[in-house]
């Protein structure tokens, strides 16, 4: 439903997510890997009208992670990675190990963008989130 601007709030959250894809792409990002879901369509979608950035789709979060650091490893560059909100982003972190121990035993630094459109910590959706503070802990910078 549009505000009194006649702006809906869902015009406003697919400009936001078309900006940030547009200046990632800018900034050298050529791939994002999706595990698509509800929560994360708008920046799916921005991801998918970008036409300087392939997209992936593996719905398996795990997999999916794994996916995105072998894409960065392949060309040298980090890919975006998203997943629904909730625990979906949990199952990123085995590749986040691994990428970190890469980087430990020296063989290189992969960066991976690792988003998640998480709901917020409080009102009335509070009990369907997780706070993903922590989630790989220690295994990412």
């Amino acid at each position: 439903m549009p505000g009194s601007d006649g702006v809906s709030a869902a015009d406003v959250t697919a400009t936001y997510c078309a900006t940030l894809v547009d200046e990632w792409h800018r900034l050298g990002l050529t791939d994002a890997v999706v595990s698509p879901g509800s929560r994360s369509t708008p920046m799916a979608l921005a991801f998918a009208h970008q036409p300087g950035v392939r997209v992936h789709v593996v719905h398996d979060e795990r997999s999916a992670a794994f996916t995105a650091l072998g894409l960065g490893i392949g060309n040298g560059r980090a890919a975006a990675l998203l997943c629904t909100s909730g625990t979906a982003a949990a199952n990123f972190h085995p590749a986040v190990v691994e990428a970190y121990q890469r980087w430990q035993m020296q063989l290189e630094r992969q960066p991976v963008a690792f988003l998640d459109p998480n709901r917020g910590l409080s009102g009335w959706m509070r009990d369907a989130r997780i706070a993903l503070a922590g989630v790989v802990g220690a295994d990412a910078d």
